[in-house]
């Protein structure tokens, strides 16, 4: 044992008891190991993972390898059924996010534009999205004029296509 060690109760190889160590020399005393207890003294108890891990390790290596499969396929049907349920809830939004950027394509000055807020409706028998909205942006004298617009996109893999888009002052 490094005399540098703090003293304390220590395990030893057994894996069963435990000896004290007054920090210059191991004592006389011994005790058996507590179950609640972790490896490596006093710590404190066994967190859920590390007792996983203890489970783990005993079983055979071809049940340890199907039990983590078994863990990874889960998680990943998890991520996967999360991620759908995300995606769809947060559709509307990601078609004013489209309309913005199909809005902004369309001003004198795309860099001053400012987007008040927006309204967006699923129509009726289809996946587009009619999203409506005011942007405060420069005109081609460089005065601030404020427009509606309508936006119309359909949702195409992971972003959205235009179909019409509108303004009125």
């Amino acid at each position: 044992m490094d005399e540098q060690a703090p003293p304390g109760w220590y395990p030893v190889d057994d894996g069963a008891s435990e000896r004290y160590w007054d920090g210059a020399a191991w004592t006389g005393d011994s005790r058996p190991k507590p179950e609640d207890q972790a490896r490596g003294g006093s710590r404190g108890a066994l967190l859920p993972v590390q007792r996983v891990r203890e489970w783990h390790r005993g079983l055979p290596s071809s049940a340890q390898a199907a039990v983590t499969l078994g863990a990874v396929i889960i998680v990943l049907a998890a991520f996967a059924g999360s991620r759908a349920a995300w995606s769809s809830w947060r559709e509307p939004d990601r078609a004013i996010d489209a309309c913005e950027g199909y809005v902004s394509d369309g001003l004198k000055a795309p860099s001053t534009a400012e987007f008040g807020e927006a309204s967006v409706r699923k129509e009726a028998g289809g996946d587009v999205y009619a999203v409506t909205g005011t942007v405060d942006s420069q005109n081609g004298f460089g005065a601030m004029i404020r427009n509606r617009y309508e936006c119309r996109v359909a949702p195409v893999g992971d972003g959205f296509f235009l179909r019409t888009v509108t303004f009125n002052e």
